[in-house]
């Protein structure tokens, strides 16, 4: 009986062991002002995310701003507005805004009737979750209307070191390897979060072929 014990105490004791918490590996509490990002298969060359957080019922707001430029020309090809909701035990993700990209007017905005729960404080290594998604979309001068739902499926695929080219090549030890597959939009990404710093890394599949790569080249505090 012993024995028994023990295998079951190590076993209980192997798996906490594989629980993460995703408080450790996203900048909603953090000092980051903007993170910039080397691409490759998209409009631009450079990604720039800019971090707001706002105190909000139920926990903090999180928009991440996203810029995409070609920097041979010094052009804007893309702004848009991602919201999320940190709740301390889940990561949520709230919906979309889209800008012009060169003059900033409003386009329009996709919002989750249930926001996707992306992450959550007790993730456990090679589990799986998904969500369905009601949207309401919104395209000026059209009022608001249901849009396409979707289903999204994470899944904490490893833990992993990622080399980027931040500070001259820089390696982040046991950041998180998701691997993210949206149903509907034939759209698979793998992406890696990493202490303190949170996203770091991404590839992006699609079935149009239209893939793309990001890699973390800088931070602003």
């Amino acid at each position: 009986n012993a024995n028994f014990q023990e295998l079951a105490d190590r076993i209980e004791s192997a798996s906490s062991s594989n629980v993460y918490d995703y408080n450790k590996y996203v900048v909603t509490g953090s000092s980051i002002t903007s993170k910039t990002f080397n691409t490759t298969g998209r409009c631009g060359d450079i990604d720039t995310r800019s971090y707001s957080r706002v105190a909000v019922a139920g926990g903090t707001e999180l928009t991440v701003t996203v810029k995409e430029i070609d920097s041979s020309t010094g052009i804007a090809c893309r702004h848009t507005d991602f919201n999320y909701l940190d709740t301390t035990t889940e990561f949520q993700w709230l919906g979309t805004i889209g800008y012009d990209a060169i003059s900033g007017t409003y386009l329009g905005e996709s919002e989750y009737d249930d926001p996707a729960v992306l992450m959550t404080s007790a993730m456990k290594l090679n589990s799986s979750w998904a969500d369905g998604v009601a949207t309401t979309v919104t395209t000026p001068p059209s009022a608001p209307a249901p849009g396409a739902p979707f289903v999204q499926m994470y899944t904490l695929a490893g833990v992993e070191e990622v080399t980027v080219p931040y500070n001259g090549g820089t390696t982040y030890s046991d950041c998180l390897k998701f691997h993210k597959l949206r149903f509907g939009a034939d759209v698979q990404e793998v992406a890696w979060y990493c202490r303190v710093v949170g996203f770091t890394k991404s590839i992006i599949t699609r079935g149009s072929g239209s893939n793309s790569t990001r890699e973390l080249s800088d931070i602003q505090y």
